[in-house]
């Protein structure tokens, strides 16, 4: 294993991106792919987001994407954050966190929001400082939303 290493601002190809969701995507719940167009969604957050990578090397093991263009809130919305499940326990979505807050900061931004229907991801957010602000029951997926936002 190379050393890890944290860029922001990183652009992914739709090969690299969609390759990336193949991967980890039984890790949503309910599984991503199942539920989007994966092609769709490269488009949208590829224009409209900013994705935060970690590397091994060359390869992609932890991406998050998220939004910091909402200036009358002043609020980056996180999309999704995931981590290769052989690189877990590296701290990897720590330090991506951290970078995804420095950088809101660098833009204005005075808080993350983002909700996640995954438990492991709930309490990583958590142990990471955020603060559950709302609890969602999905009838279709019978399972819970939890909303969490992290004051800068």
């Amino acid at each position: 294993m190379d050393e890890l290493k944290i860029v922001s601002g990183v652009k992914l190809s739709f090969v690299e991106f969609s390759e990336f969701l193949s991967l980890t995507e039984k890790d949503f719940v309910p599984p991503l792919c199942s539920r989007i167009n994966v092609s769709e969604y490269y488009h949208k957050l590829s224009q409209n987001a900013e994705f935060i990578a970690c590397y091994d090397g060359c390869s992609l093991v932890g991406l998050m994407a998220v939004y910091c263009n909402d200036k009358v809130n002043k609020t980056t919305h996180g999309s999704f954050l995931a981590v290769l499940s052989q690189y877990r326990g590296l701290k990897i979505a720590p330090r991506i966190l951290e970078e995804v807050e420095k950088m809101s900061l660098l833009k204005g931004m005075c808080r993350i929001k983002l909700d996640t229907n995954n438990v492991i991801a709930y309490k990583c957010y958590l142990k990471n400082g955020y603060k559950l602000v709302e609890t969602q029951y999905l009838p279709e997926y019978k399972l819970d939303r939890y909303v969490l936002e992290k004051e800068l």
